[in-house]
Order: C-alpha cells, then structure tokens, then sequence
C-alpha cells in the first residue's frame, strides 16, 4: 500500500534490514554469558555459532527479524486491544470540543444559575483548545520518542482518568478556571494521541502495514464522534424532559462517569499490549497466568503448585503409619500434600534481560539445527 524503505532503513519495533548488513557485535561469547550470569557465552562458542554471521544476527541486535502481513496485523490480539484504547483516549475531547460553547454558557454564562458572563468567550476558549490540541500532537510524539510509545499512551490515559475523576467536582464548585484547565489538559492528552498513534502502528506491526492499519484505526474517530455524541446528547436531553433544568450538573456528571469507565477501560486494554518483539517472543513460565508490561517493567502473576511431604495429621493415620514401619525402617510414613500459590512478580531489568539471552541462546541453537544438514 505504501513505498518499501530504502536500503538500510530501519524501524524501531521491526527491523528492515538486510542480515548480511549487520555488524557483528562486540559483546558476544564466553565473557557476555559471565556478564548477563547465563550459560549463553559457553552454549554459543560449543556450538559454533559466535562464528556464524547469520546466527550473529539473530542474538546481536536482540531484536528477532519478524515479518507481519497485513491480514495477521489486522487479526491479531494486539492491534484491537490498540484500537479499544485508542478509541478511550479521543472520545471525551471529541464529544466536549463539539459542545464546550453550549457547557460553558450553560454552567458559566448567561444560562447558569446566575447568569453572567463568563470569564472567557466560548469561542475564544475553543480556539485556545485548538493550540492545545497542537501542542499535544508535537510534545507527546517527542516524549514518546524518548520514553517509549506505550509508556507514553499510559501516561496519557492516566492523566485523561485524573481529568474525569476531579471534573464532576470542578463543575459542581462552579470554577470556571479549573474546568478550562482539566479540558485543557485533556485535549492535549487527544492531541498527543492521533499525534502519536501512526508511529506506534509502524513500531509495532512494520512500516508496510502503517498505512492500512492507521486507516482501520481511524474508524475508532468515527465510532467515538457517533456514538460518543449521541450517548452524551441522549442523557442531557433525558435529564431535562424529566424537569431538570440546563444548568444543573448531575447529567454532566452521569456523562463524566461513563467517560470514566471507557477510559479506564482502555487504559487496561493498553497494559496488555505487546508493543515490541520482545514482548510477543518473551519465554512464558510454565506456570504463567498473565504477563504484561507496565511503565517499561514486567509484570506477571504465576500460579505456582508443588508438592511436600508431612507427617500424619490424625490419630488414624498415625496408627496407620506405625503398623506400615519395619524394623528395617525407623521413618514414619509420610503423606505428599499438594499446594498452591498464587504470586506477582515485578521483573527488574536485569532480571528480564537474563531470561532474554537465554531465549535468544535456545532459539539461535533451534535455527542452527534446523538448517544443517544431518551428518
């Protein structure tokens, strides 16, 4: 759908390089196995392989070549938890960029319950509004290029949950300021999320698929303007044809709930994204029940089970462990009990590195064997 990269190009997320083009690293070996406290250095000299360029490529960069159709990219688990959070993070600007004159007038100006003017012309705070849609787009990208797309796509729908979390309060003290600044606040949040999200697509599923996938994505614009619009306008309109008046801020607040819940919503569908190569291929425990990445660190919850031996808790079993001892054996019968534990883990970095190379060691032994042929 798009112009294939230049020779040389290089994603970050998907790399689009040559294998033959890639240096070998310097920190391979027996002395790389030390430092990460593997046994990858020893595996790989055993085996031949630091002295292969190709499986060099495969463990240097650390970064596994994967290639991603575009019908994968669009089937796949990732790509919808993406679009479900990308959808939390656009509808609430979406719905108050359309109707902020009509709040304002409503809850500050000459519709109030004190009508007045307000301390800002609507449209005056709209076009401001529009700067600070500007400056999302330009300041989350940049941040984004430096702490990671998906730290900052958290970062965003955090502060949208604190936005909506203190506005029923705002409105209800009648503080025209603070609620200029929570929408504010958010709509550089929106901003820096349509600013943001074309980079995180081609991180994730390669610069071919960036411009179909964006396509698809975009739909989450026309989904929140419609259906975000109509559910907002549905419960003003509700409160008011049963007696209540414009200026009362319970049906904000029934809105401000529902935003709440959407952007927690997506909030958590973004912990569960796999942004980067990494994530897809990390090795899972045996005993893993879920796994994501928090704020660059990650997190799993393990369902452990093991068993131990213990001695007899009952008169019963005790009789019956005597009568089962021999003059040969002076040890009690003893009973295997099977337990169970649930339990977090926060991996550190350096932690996570290690169960890394030891991925990348077995699946560079994997690919060796696979392609000699037998002897």
């Amino acid at each position: 759908f798009i112009c294939p990269p230049p020779p040389g190009h290089n994603q970050d997320g998907i790399p689009m390089v040559d294998e033959a083009d890639i240096p070998q690293p310097k920190r391979m070996g027996a002395a790389a196995g030390a430092d990460s406290g593997t046994k990858g250095g020893s595996e790989l000299a055993s085996a031949g392989i630091d002295k292969n360029p190709r499986y060099l490529a495969i463990l240097g960069s650390e970064r596994p070549i994967l290639y991603i159709s575009l019908a994968e990219a669009l089937r796949s688990r990732d790509f919808w938890l993406l679009y479900m959070s990308f959808l939390a993070n656009i509808v609430f600007c979406l719905v108050i960029l359309s109707n902020l004159p009509k709040i304002i007038n409503r809850l500050f100006g000459m519709g109030s319950r004190d009508p007045q003017e307000p301390p800002l012309p609507a449209y005056l705070a709209v076009s401001i509004e529009g700067g600070f849609n500007m400056a999302g787009r330009v300041l989350v990208g940049l941040l984004s290029d430096i702490v990671g797309r998906k730290t900052t796509f958290l970062m965003i729908l955090l502060t949208q949950v604190g936005v909506l979390v203190c506005m029923p309060f705002v409105i209800q003290s009648e503080n025209f300021w603070g609620f200029m600044t929570l929408v504010w606040t958010a709509t550089v949040c929106y901003g820096g999320g349509f600013g943001m999200i074309p980079a995180f697509i081609a991180d994730m599923f390669g610069i071919n698929n960036t411009s179909s996938c964006h396509g698809v994505i975009l739909t989450a614009w026309s989904l929140a303007s419609i259906c975000g619009g109509l559910a907002f306008t549905g419960v003003i309109n509700h409160y008011i044809d049963n007696g209540s008046m414009p200026y009362e801020t319970k049906m904000y607040t029934v809105n401000f709930v529902w935003m709440l819940i959407l952007v927690i919503v997506g909030f958590v569908c973004c912990l569960f994204v796999r942004s980067s190569i990494r994530d897809r291929l990390f090795p899972a425990p045996p005993d893993q029940v879920l796994r994501m990445r928090v704020f660059g660190r990650v997190f799993r919850v393990l369902y452990s089970v093991w068993h131990e031996n213990a001695p007899p808790s009952t008169p019963l079993e005790s009789d019956y462990a005597t009568a089962q001892n021999t003059d040969n054996s002076a040890s009690f019968l003893q009973y295997r009990i099977r337990r169970r534990q649930l339990r977090c883990e926060l991996l550190t970095k350096e932690q996570e590195q290690v169960e890394w190379e030891e991925y990348l060691v077995l699946r560079a032994v994997q690919h060796r064997l696979m392609k000699e042929p037998d002897v």
